[in-house]
């Protein structure tokens, strides 16, 4: 049985050495669980300093908030940080993909 093989295709072309040259290809976005790992990673350890800023600085600075604000658990901001950088890449996508024609 012959597979079709269009996505393949595709993705040798896009990837491979059938690629002209002068285009540009982010892996990340072609795989998406990849990226969404990578993102969780960086947001992982950007989220260290941010807890212990927010916990130390928001009670003197921040003290009109609620008190649930003022301490806030580190998966929260974990949590908060991979849902901001996740609804930035599907409202704001960035293409990287260019085509040059002949």
């Amino acid at each position: 049985m012959k597979r079709r093989g269009s996505f393949w295709r595709l993705l040798q072309k896009m990837v491979g050495r059938n690629c002209p040259r002068g285009n540009e290809v982010n892996v990340l976005n072609m795989i998406p669980v990849v990226g969404w790992l990578v993102a969780a990673v960086i947001c992982f350890f950007v989220a260290i300093p941010v807890c212990l800023l927010w916990n130390w600085l928001a009670p003197i600075y921040f003290y009109w908030l609620p008190k649930v604000y003022l301490d806030l658990p580190f998966w929260h901001v974990f949590g908060l940080l991979w849902l901001i950088s996740s609804l930035r890449g599907l409202m704001l996508p960035s293409v990287r993909a260019s085509a040059e024609s002949k």
